[in-house]
């Protein structure tokens, strides 16, 4: 863990903070650092390398932020639907499973 990261951790504490959000963390021993390294509720972001649910819980994170990662998947699904119909003068698109 960085001294950058324990300052930011130090100054929540200071601020009254109800929660340490840690974006972008991913690998287990650094998860398991910060949640060892407070009392507050650790939140992590979404990524695609973050492990699933049930690890992240026995390690004690407390909450798992999606940031726009989901919105942004469903406005590439839209996009992708809504060319597909005007490529094939058909509403065929709407119904055929996303990819």
């Amino acid at each position: 863990m960085t001294n950058k990261l324990l300052v930011g951790f130090f100054l929540h504490l200071v601020a009254k903070a109800n929660g340490l959000f840690v974006p972008c963390i991913v690998q287990i021993e650094a998860i398991a650092a910060v949640v060892n390294s407070t009392k507050l509720p650790v939140n992590v972001m979404c990524m695609l390398e973050l492990a699933d649910f049930a690890s992240l819980k026995s390690l004690g994170v407390k909450r798992i932020s999606m940031g726009n990662f989901l919105f942004d998947a469903l406005q590439e699904d839209l996009a992708t639907r809504l060319s597909n119909i005007v490529q094939t003068n058909s509403f065929q698109p709407v119904f055929q499973p996303s990819h």
